[in-house]
């Protein structure tokens, strides 16, 4: 088939041009007639209309497998993004959160080293062990100090409105960089042995009740420091087996896993606000080079000696060391609560609690210390700097004084 051109040579003509041929002599009113007079072919001749409609119908199949492959590209595009809203990813952390973000592994790496000014600092706001839903009577420990949910709502705002109060005016000549604001399990006393007694909320009410109060801390901390970032680990009172930890599955035997994913929700669009919740009983995280092991600390053993907590938590961490190195996670600083101790160094930094002495402390002899929560702050250099226990003068009636510094 060809058209006979003014010199009389004939030439092959493909499906494209067919088309486009025939479409502007339809469009111009022409019939087929028209059409095989234009290609010098016998009016009888059917071999353009097959041609034709063959190409018309090669084209659309064409095009519907093409909108059948963008469709099914949609679908996994849709499947992905829902996905990626689900999944917990540091990723999201990228140009969000204080500085420059990288991600090895669990290693979360904060860094404003890109300022030169020594006066940046990142303040560290270090919440554990609140034992929400304990009671403590202090006719039964011998020192003042009582302790129920309501007491430890009033300490937890008590403790972070001065932490905002000393970051921004007590140390007004240094520029706060966000706020990492690390969870350090026990946050809920749970049922173990015979709390479930003496308690004064059961332990979906304290999961219920902390996920409120601590929502509302999130909140004033972001309002104060602009990003937060929330590493989150579970302790051994929130576990739903009672008699032991377990060494497999821990997080998903935990009501504390529940209470971080829970109060995540409410965050999920919130781009200022990250958390970190791992399945492990640990998380990295670093902030301008000074890498921080958080863990609850319930797998240190003894510290009721006369060398104190120390000696042996010490001995655990050279242990926990040689195993980090190992496998490529080597950290500076371990950070942990469970002792209910107020310690900071540059090997260790303990967590004190806003339960205060109670009979815990007391089966442990350890020395008495008043409430109270753990911050410190981490200049340019990666040092930690201004190191401070927010005190919470305890009472019968629970009114609050302060000794900071």
């Amino acid at each position: 088939m060809g058209k006979k051109n003014k010199s009389g040579k004939h030439y092959e003509l493909d499906d494209v041009e067919i088309i486009r041929i025939c479409d502007k002599i339809f469009s111009s009113g022409g019939s087929w007639s028209d059409i095989n007079k234009y290609f010098n072919l016998r009016n009888t001749s059917q071999s353009v209309q097959i041609r034709y409609y063959k190409a018309k119908l090669n084209t659309k199949k064409s095009d519907w497998d093409t909108q059948k492959k963008v469709k099914t590209l949609e679908k996994i595009n849709r499947d992905l993004e829902r996905k990626l809203e689900s999944v917990d990813t540091v990723y999201e952390y990228i140009d969000r959160v204080v500085g420059v973000l990288k991600y090895r592994n669990d290693n979360i790496d904060i860094s404003v080293r890109e300022f030169s000014d020594n006066k940046v600092l990142v303040p560290v706001l270090f919440l554990t062990d609140i034992h929400m839903g304990e009671v403590v009577k202090s006719e039964e420990t011998g020192v003042d100090n009582d302790y129920n949910s309501d007491i430890a709502k009033e300490r937890i705002n008590y403790a972070v409105d001065k932490f905002i109060d000393t970051s921004i005016n007590d140390l007004s000549k240094y520029n706060m960089h966000g706020c990492v604001m690390p969870f350090g399990g026990d946050m809920i006393t749970g049922n173990l042995h015979d709390l479930a007694e003496f308690n004064d909320l059961s332990p979906v009410s304290q999961v219920m009740d902390l996920i409120d109060i601590l929502d509302v801390q999130i909140k004033k901390v972001l309002n104060s420091f602009g990003k937060v970032y929330i590493p989150a680990v579970t302790g051994n009172h929130g576990r739903m087996e009672k008699y032991r930890v377990k060494t497999k599955g821990r997080v998903n035997d935990s009501l504390e896993y529940l209470l971080y994913k829970q109060l995540q929700k409410r965050y999920i669009d919130n781009k200022d606000v990250i958390f970190s919740i791992d399945k492990a009983d640990f998380i990295n995280f670093s902030i301008n080079g000074r890498v921080f092991r958080l863990e609850h600390g319930d797998s240190f053993r003894g510290g009721g000696g006369i060398g104190g907590i120390q000696v042996p938590i010490k001995r655990g961490i050279a242990k926990k060391q040689q195993t980090a190195v190992a496998a490529n996670k080597p950290f500076d600083t371990m950070l942990i609560g469970h002792f209910h101790q107020h310690f900071i160094s540059d090997e260790l930094i303990i967590g004190n609690s806003i339960k205060g002495y109670d009979e815990f402390s007391k089966s442990l002899s350890l020395p008495y210390q008043d409430p109270g929560v753990t911050s410190f702050y981490v200049d340019t250099n990666g040092k930690i700097t201004f190191p401070n226990n927010i005190y919470i003068k305890t009472s019968k009636k629970s009114e609050l004084g302060v000794k900071v510094f």
